[in-house]
């Protein structure tokens, strides 16, 4: 895969999961809590995932990508949360 479209997949969830993650918090303002929990949880997994299983000889897809997947499915979470009172 192309250096160009490697971030694509985490780009992709992001932008399309931003909007749908923010009118759900808007729904559930009650639980915000655990949106911020469970954004911050996806974040650190995945910043341990990249600790743990990247190695030198991992190709994109056994490697990074897992990565980009987690990364775009915890930052939708995290971000239209945290400025909602």
């Amino acid at each position: 895969m192309g250096r160009r479209v490697a971030f694509l997949p985490a780009t992709g969830l992001i932008v399309l999961l931003t909007p749908l993650v923010g009118v759900l918090a808007q729904r559930v303002r009650e639980r915000l809590n655990m949106f911020i929990v469970l954004g911050l949880l996806l974040n650190g997994l995945n910043f341990l995932f990249v600790v743990v299983m990247l190695s030198l000889q991992s190709g994109y897809i056994d490697g990074l990508f897992p990565a980009f997947l987690i990364r775009g499915v915890g930052i939708p979470i995290l971000f239209p949360v945290r400025p909602l009172p």
